[in-house]
Order: structure tokens, then C-alpha cells, then sequence
């Protein structure tokens, strides 16, 4: 094995050990020194590659975004042929599937969107810019086709969906009260109905 593929091999095997214990955990439980015992993962290899736990959490989270932009991106193209309410449906169906049997993932990147570590906000901030551009020119494509009820603009109404998609998980979660999946999906187009009823136009 050459030593850049050792690297990357090494690489790895800390992000993984830092999803599962970040994601489980949150960030606050976590420790170094818990990569270390629990995972079998040295002290001296932990900080030849990074500096600090801070340093780790942000490739955690970089990596679970890069892999959500590739499988949004991946998959845009077929959004765009329902309608408005169906396209938002298929794309909020979408990060779900793409979070179904993920769920330190899927821990940790809600953890890094809704409450993440303070001292990092600005960083994870910048992580997230192209899935925000992503959100952001979906959304305003969606919002493009849907009649509007007088008074709100197409900015208002798609500030209103963006904000209410990135929280989506977490409503959702509380609309349906489950971790089965089937039964998500079922609480989908429910409530997005109710989200798409406030701009739209009866």
C-alpha cells in the first residue's frame, strides 16, 4: 500500500470513528481520548492528522455534506418534472432516503444545523454554502411556479419554504413521533401541505 493510500486509509478510519461517536454522543460528550480506547485508533495517529476534536468534527460534518450535495445533485433532474408540491415532497423524500439507514449521520448534521457548537458556527457555515445554493435555487425554481396569495413576493415565500425545509427533519420527526421510515414518508406529503397552504393561493 503506498503511503498516500495509507494516509487516506488512516483519514478515514478517524472521520468514521468521529460520525459514530459525534453523531451518538453530540459534541460536547465527545473526547479524544474515547477515539482512542474505543475505536483502537492511537493517540499519536489521531494527532499527526488532526490538531484537536474541533478539527474532527468539522471534516465529520464537511464529509456528510459533501455526500448529501452529490446525491441531491445526482438526483435534481428528476424533481424538476413534478409539480411544485410534488417536486418539494421528492426532494424532502430524498434527504430522507438519503439519511435512512445513517442515523449517526443523520444525528450529527441536525446537531451541526440547528445547534451547533458556537465557536464553530462560522465554519460550518461556510461548509454548507454550495447544499444552501443548492436549497436556495430549487426552492426559487419550485416557487416560480406556484400562484401566490396577494401580498406575498417570491422572495417572502421562498425565505418561508427555505427556512421551513431546513428544518424538515426535525418537524417531521415531531409530526410523526417515529423512526420508521414507511411511516415518515406517509407524514411527508401531509405536512407539507400544510407548510406549501401558507403562500399559496386557495
Amino acid at each position: 500500500m503506498k503511503q498516500e493510500e495509507r494516509k487516506e486509509r488512516s483519514r478515514n478510519l478517524i472521520i468514521q470513528a468521529g460520525i459514530e461517536e459525534f453523531g451518538n454522543n453530540g459534541f460536547n460528550a465527545m473526547r479524544m481520548e474515547i477515539l482512542s480506547t474505543k475505536h483502537g485508533i492511537s493517540k499519536g495517529l489521531l494527532y499527526h492528522y488532526f490538531r484537536n476534536k474541533d478539527e474532527i468534527y468539522l471534516e465529520c460534518v464537511r464529509r456528510i455534506v459533501s455526500s448529501l450535495f452529490s446525491y441531491l445533485e445526482d438526483n435534481e433532474a428528476l424533481l424538476f418534472k413534478e409539480s411544485p408540491s410534488e417536486g418539494i415532497a421528492a426532494f424532502c423524500m430524498l434527504r430522507e432516503r438519503f439519511f435512512q439507514n445513517k442515523k449517526a449521520e443523520s444525528r450529527l448534521y441536525e446537531e451541526a444545523v440547528i445547534d451547533p457548537p458556537e465557536h464553530l458556527k462560522q465554519d460550518i457555515s461556510e461548509i454548507r454554502t454550495p447544499l444552501r445554493n443548492l436549497n436556495e435555487r430549487f426552492v426559487r425554481s419550485m416557487v416560480s411556479r406556484i400562484k401566490l396569495q396577494s401580498g406575498i413576493t417570491a422572495d417572502m415565500a421562498s425565505r418561508y419554504l427555505d427556512s421551513s425545509l431546513a428544518s424538515f427533519r426535525m418537524l417531521l420527526s415531531d409530526y410523526q413521533q417515529t423512526d420508521d421510515f414507511n411511516s415518515m414518508m406517509n407524514g411527508v406529503g401531509e405536512l407539507l401541505k400544510m407548510l406549501i397552504f401558507g403562500i399559496a393561493d386557495k
